[in-house]
């Protein structure tokens, strides 16, 4: 089996009589949400500023803290980095606990500031959790978030830009290619990243006869020709992204897919 990632996604012309089956894996990870540049939160703050001072009340995980900030206490969401999960499915990702504890070794004792990012202004910087986006640094400017990524505890959010991308990206391939943290198991830990993060997978068969049949999430369309492929796993590299259950299954059919649980076990 080939396992084909979207910056090197192709497809192969099989020979009749041969069966092929390539899997997809799409890198999904979680919303960063994205607005317009320039705007002021409703108290006055200016995206892209200086650091507003904020005081720490709680750690929850490695991108997730509790802070008093203006005279209440706000959650903040971490931009541009996804730490594991603390309980996901009653328990812990792994590397939970070791992002949990760096996070709040780091944060403890700090004179620490939040700085918002101009791209998330249009929706007053929060999620849809009500939780405030931004960076988290200290009074040097040091950024949790960076730190996290260079030592491995975290992910980059690839799936939104953010002004702080180029210099995260580079400090997750640094903890790559040292092995460090959740990259300590090489190339198999990329790959198991890239499959907890994916949505439902896409299998390609090679059917003969230039044909092609396509499975994802329980459902199945068959004698896809070649030159619908390109167009076709675009859409559905699209719905990996933004649609899951049954939202995810109606969009499948409204592609001319139909039931076939079976041969395309659901997620």
């Amino acid at each position: 089996m080939l396992h084909l990632w979207p910056r090197a996604s192709h497809s192969r012309r099989a020979a009749p009589r041969r069966r092929a089956r390539l899997t997809l894996l799409v890198l999904a990870p979680l919303a960063l949400v994205a607005g317009v540049a320039g705007c002021a939160l409703e108290t006055g703050v200016a995206a892209g500023g200086a650091a507003e001072p904020v005081e720490l009340v709680r750690v929850y995980d490695g991108d997730t803290l509790l802070v008093r900030w203006q005279g209440k206490e706000e959650k903040v969401r971490l931009i541009g980095v996804d730490a594991p999960e603390g309980s996901r499915g009653g328990r812990p990702e792994a590397g939970a606990v070791q992002a949990l504890v760096r996070a709040r070794e780091w944060a403890e004792g700090r004179r620490l500031g939040l700085v918002f990012d101009p791209g998330n202004a249009g929706n007053e910087h929060r999620d849809r959790y009500g939780r405030l986006l931004a960076y988290v640094q200290d009074a040097k400017g040091e950024d949790l978030g960076r730190l996290l990524l260079e030592e491995g505890l975290g992910r980059l959010f690839r799936k939104f830009d953010f002004d702080r991308r180029e210099a995260y990206a580079r400090a997750e391939e640094t903890a790559r290619r040292a092995g460090r943290g959740l990259w300590a198991g090489g190339a198999e830990a990329e790959l198991a990243a890239l499959a907890g993060a994916q949505g439902a997978a896409i299998s390609l068969f090679a059917t003969g006869g230039d044909l092609w049949a396509i499975c994802m999430a329980g459902q199945a369309r068959m004698e896809v020709r070649p030159g619908e492929l390109p167009s076709l796993l675009r859409r559905l590299r699209q719905l990996q992204l933004e649609r899951q259950g049954s939202a995810l299954a109606q969009a499948l059919q409204e592609e001319g897919f139909r039931p076939a649980s079976r041969a395309c076990p659901a997620p």
